[in-house]
């Protein structure tokens, strides 16, 4: 194993929560936090593939305290940040350029941004706690549309830049063209349980039938009561 490096947090006494990574159009890993001690949303980008260090870059200094984070990179090989602003609207940071969706959602447990090509769309559970995407089509935001309606929270959609083979066993790496966005989610139960769903990206052909005609198909339990 490797040398562990820290990219912020113990050294400097700050408490950093709520990470998550992705690797850039050059190989090198590009790191989402919450930096909750200033509640600053921050990305960190290594110096090599094999970082050693870090390039740190607070995007937004009035995140909401506590909360999460997600990022992704799209083909072409912009990177996106996700997180929540102190007023509770998701906030998203295309590089530096902040494309809020104007949506506050309360409290979020999680959200997820993820690429189809240079198409962005974000996960999350909104303010009545049901799991809804929204679409960034390149210049706007186009509302959020529910996917699962119930009491739910943590999602959790699928995103790879580089190996990310699709139900049809194509490898859409970075690039457009998928069928579908998978997610997951978790319901609010005394014993709550993880299921599966597919947000399908195709619209078939008239008088085809597809296995994706649904937005919103039955959804898998993953683990649950008696498992």
């Amino acid at each position: 194993w490797n040398t562990a490096v820290e990219i912020e947090g113990g050294t400097n006494g700050n408490v950093c929560i709520g990470y998550d990574i992705a690797i850039n159009a050059s190989n090198i890993p590009v790191i989402s936090y919450l930096n909750d001690t200033d509640n600053a949303l921050s990305r960190a980008t290594g110096n090599a593939n094999d970082a050693t260090s870090f390039t740190l870059v607070d995007l937004d200094t009035t995140a909401t305290g506590s909360s999460l984070t997600s990022i992704c990179v799209d083909s072409a090989g912009t990177v996106w940040v996700a997180g929540q602003d102190s007023d509770g609207t998701l906030m998203v940071y295309e590089d530096t350029i902040q494309r809020d969706t104007g949506y506050n959602a309360g409290v979020v447990k999680q959200m997820s941004v993820v690429a189809d090509g240079t198409n962005i769309y974000l996960f999350y559970e909104d303010a009545n706690e049901d799991i809804v995407y929204d679409k960034w089509n390149g210049s706007s935001w186009l509302g959020r549309t529910v996917l699962e309606t119930g009491t739910y929270n943590t999602a959790k959609a699928k995103w790879a830049r580089y190996v990310d083979y699709d139900s049809g066993g194509t490898n859409r790496a970075g690039a457009g063209g998928r069928l579908e966005l998978d997610y997951t989610f978790a319901d609010e139960t005394a014993t709550p349980d993880i299921w599966f769903n597919t947000l399908s990206l195709v619209t078939p052909s008239t008088g085809a039938p597809n296995p994706f005609t649904n937005t919103n198909l039955p959804f898998l339990e993953i683990m649950g009561v008696g498992n």
